[in-house]
């Protein structure tokens, strides 16, 4: 409903276009009316309504006058003007001056409408505009932080490395004030998001209410910070900051003490649990060494604990020749943890857990801690696809949802108690859900309990019932692996313990194992490690 305004000197002439025309059919509102250009210039000034009616010649403050007082105070209202023939130049000056059209005297309600339809139509696109104008506002709005956001990524990955020229445009027209040789980069790492952070839908506005603590403590001491939220595996977010002005001598302590109270300000408020890695300070064309001098700083809480600041400066400087390690502790090791969450061998789960703690505690001299989580996360990965595969077709599982068994929550000194408790709740996801066979799971018990004494193919088969072709292509499929593969790997495996934490003679413990051919024994140990039983004793 559009609203309307009509004005004339003349009682009759008001009355006439109120009651003879329906308008309230015709989409239009009356607001009221006046009997001089002076009281409709007070009606709008209080109220603008869409569309006005004014007789051209009135006493006092005319139709035109009102018109030209309308235009001064850029009121966008529709002016239609009435006019008798003597009046016409007058009426052609009023369109020139932005009316949108006149009638002329006395008014024919077929000619009045026709203008008033065209103002409605002409109303209709100006909101449709005014519209689409409003939403490409916001939209700029919207984009403004997405493309900050978009060209932060690319410069701490080296993707963009324009000159500084080039760099200070786009830092104005981003409203991005930085000192380019004075720049320092923070990487924030989430460790436990809490219970708010339970959903991942909250997560995103989490990172920004952190974003935000950290730009207004930074900002109370002089900084200017810009926050960018990661969307890989080396952290949750990024901050990239520089003093506004001269810091003073103690700059060297301003940013980590504020960046330790965004942690505990996240932690109060938040409920999360993070820690900060801080690189040196740097130019603006440094800025993706300073992102991987962040990170590395980082990764140094996976092995020092949460809730803390790693400053780069008094950290050993990253060494780039460091490659990932494997940190698999034995070739059987990841068929051992998947035997375990198969059958539910909760104590199986905790020995191998363990087993690799350990082993990377062995590791931490050689490696530094950043490439030894990334080895992390190559076996843990591997695991997931292994995983995923023993559910349910119907079961969507996304790989992020295994992001929980990636090392970003884990610490070394719990990473087995941390490891069984997620391989746990693998095995009962999948031992419920699975999509093995109730044949296998049997089987699968059947080998767990007896792989130590002589038994065939046949005998498992016979113990179960079935045919044995039948039993050992289902076992391959399910599985992953050959019966006589599957069985020889967790006889090796207890080999290797009897050989490591015994004294027993290598024929005994092949006799232990299952083996009562010394020889096959030997070969079948040989092609699973690389060594003999006799050398692998030696060099434990």
């Amino acid at each position: 409903m559009y609203s309307m305004l009509i004005v004339d000197d003349e009682k009759w002439v008001r009355q006439g276009l109120k009651q003879t025309i329906d308008w309230q059919a015709h989409g239009i509102e009356l607001w009221g009316e006046a009997q001089n250009g002076e009281e409709a210039f007070t009606w709008l000034s209080r109220s603008r309504p869409d569309i006005l009616i004014t007789d051209i010649k009135m006493p006092g403050m005319d139709g035109l006058t009102l018109l030209e007082n309308m235009n001064k105070q850029k009121m966008h209202t529709k002016v239609i003007i009435m006019s008798g023939y003597s009046d016409f130049s007058y009426a052609q000056k009023a369109v020139r001056c932005g009316a949108y059209g006149y009638v002329l005297k006395p008014v024919e309600e077929r000619e009045l409408l026709e203008i008033v339809h065209k103002c409605v139509e002409d109303l209709e696109n100006d909101s449709k505009q005014a519209s689409i104008l409003e939403e490409m506002q916001g939209q700029i709005r919207e984009s403004m932080p997405l493309a900050r956001q978009r060209y932060l990524e690319q410069l701490l990955r080296g993707e963009s490395t324009p000159n500084i020229h080039e760099a200070e445009n786009i830092w104005r027209a981003l409203k991005m004030s930085m000192n380019p040789e004075d720049i320092q980069v923070a990487v924030v790492r989430i460790h436990d998001w809490g219970y708010k952070g339970e959903a991942r839908s909250s997560r995103s506005n989490m990172l920004y209410a952190i974003g935000n603590i950290a730009e207004e403590l930074l900002k109370a001491k002089g900084y200017r910070s810009f926050f960018c939220k990661l969307s890989d595996e080396d952290g949750d977010a990024a901050l990239v900051f520089s003093p506004e002005q001269e810091v003073g001598p103690d700059k060297k302590t301003i940013v980590p003490s504020v960046l330790l109270e965004v942690l505990e300000e996240s932690s109060r408020l938040l409920q999360v649990s993070a820690s900060i890695g801080l690189s040196r300070n740097v130019g603006w064309d440094k800025l993706s060494s300073a992102y991987t001098e962040a990170v590395y700083a980082c990764s140094y809480s996976f092995f020092k604990g949460k809730g803390k600041i790693y400053d780069s400066e008094q950290l050993p400087p990253l060494r780039v020749d460091n490659e990932i390690p494997s940190v698999v502790p034995s070739p059987e090791w990841e068929n051992r943890v998947s035997h375990a969450i198969k059958i539910g061998d909760n104590q199986l789960m905790k020995q191998t857990a363990l087993e690799l703690q350990q082993h990377i505690e062995g590791i931490i001299p050689k490696y530094a801690p950043l490439h030894i989580i990334q080895g992390l996360r190559i076996l843990l990965a591997n695991m997931f696809f292994k995983l995923k595969g023993c559910l349910n077709k119907e079961e969507t599982v996304e790989r992020s949802t295994f992001k929980e068994l990636l090392p970003n929550s884990f610490q070394l000194e719990s990473l087995s108690n941390q490891l069984v408790e997620e391989l746990m709740k693998w095995s009962s996801r999948i031992r419920e859900t699975g999509s093995r066979s109730r044949i296998v799971e049997l089987g699968l018990e059947y080998i767990g309990s007896h792989f130590t004494r002589q038994f065939t193919l046949q005998d498992v088969s016979n113990h179960l019932y079935v045919n044995a072709s039948y039993f050992s292509r289902l076992f391959h499929e399910e599985v992953g692996e050959t019966f006589v593969r599957y069985v020889a790997g967790l006889r090796i495996t207890k080999a290797k313990q009897l050989l490591k934490g015994t004294t027993m003679k290598i024929y005994e413990i092949a006799d232990e194992v299952g083996y009562n051919d010394f020889r096959h024994f030997v070969k079948t140990f040989k092609e699973i490690v690389g060594l003999t039983p006799t050398q692998y004793r030696d060099s434990v």
